[in-house]
């Protein structure tokens, strides 16, 4: 059914989020090929542990290891789990009062780069079954503006440097910045 489809997928976007806070809390540099290659190699213990059944289990797989894959050998996907980045946090509880309302969400990735500007970056392993690429990442961009306006703006209040946001489409190695 569509609601089993959609929780393998949501399946496979969590797996993803935990390797890459794996890379980031271990260190980029230190993602030597073995290292690389250990965490291929537990993808599909990590997606049965979940639930994932044997006959999607390969589909499930390459999905997971696609993602990786792309955001490792991109120069934008290794500049977000890069090392060097000050003030690092990854998959970090926010919560603060906007318009009267307590508002509180998880930040995949923030950090803060040598030009002295926090970044917040939220990982999306969505894919599109259709060609039309463009047309999804506008989908998600509708999708998501909310909450990383809301992340805008609890770190705005936060801190005195400039903030800035982005969605990183793990599947296509597409990194869209959101202005506010």
């Amino acid at each position: 059914s569509d609601n089993m489809r959609l929780s393998r997928f949501r399946i496979c976007g969590e797996i993803t989020h935990r390797l890459f806070e794996h890379i980031a809390k271990v260190g980029l540099s230190s993602l030597n090929a073995d290292a690389r290659q250990y965490l291929i190699e537990k993808i599909p213990g990590l997606l049965k542990a979940r639930g994932i059944s044997r006959i999607h289990l390969d589909e499930m797989v390459d999905r997971v290891t696609n993602a990786l894959m792309k955001t490792l050998e991109s120069e934008r996907g290794r500049w977000i789990l890069s090392d060097n980045h000050s003030h690092s946090e990854n998959e970090l509880t926010v919560a603060a009062e906007l318009d009267g309302d307590l508002v509180q969400g998880i930040v995949d990735r923030t950090f803060v780069t040598e030009d002295d500007t926090r970044w917040i970056i939220d990982y999306k392993s969505g894919y599109s079954a259709h060609d039309d690429i463009e047309k999804f990442i506008l989908q998600e961009r509708d999708r998501y503006t909310e909450q990383l306006k809301m992340y805008w703006r609890i770190f705005s209040q936060m801190e005195t440097r400039p903030v800035r946001v982005a969605l990183y489409l793990t599947l296509y190695d597409h990194f869209e910045e959101l202005t506010f």
